[in-house]
């Protein structure tokens, strides 16, 4: 799946950039890995609506490199807003 395929706002697009988030954040890229949670959490949102799982998903993503990171309360944050 590319974005020519599907379009840049397709849903499924956010879905590559979480994986591809988490591959980026193992490799050590922390900055990155959080650049690209973003995206999918805006592209989910805004394709999706606030209430869907997906979004639920990207959220949590998100808290949980913060969590790794040691950065608590944002982590805090991110989980909070996931439910």
């Amino acid at each position: 799946m590319t974005t020519q395929a599907l379009g840049s706002e397709h849903p499924q697009v956010a879905g590559c950039l979480r994986g591809l988030a988490k591959l980026t954040y193992t490799l050590g890229k922390d900055a990155e890995a959080g650049e690209l949670c973003q995206q999918a959490l805006t592209l989910s949102t805004q394709a999706l609506g606030p209430e869907h799982p997906d979004v639920a998903t990207s959220l949590n993503d998100l808290a949980e490199m913060w969590r790794a990171q040691g950065k608590y309360a944002k982590a805090l944050e991110y989980h909070q807003a996931s439910r």
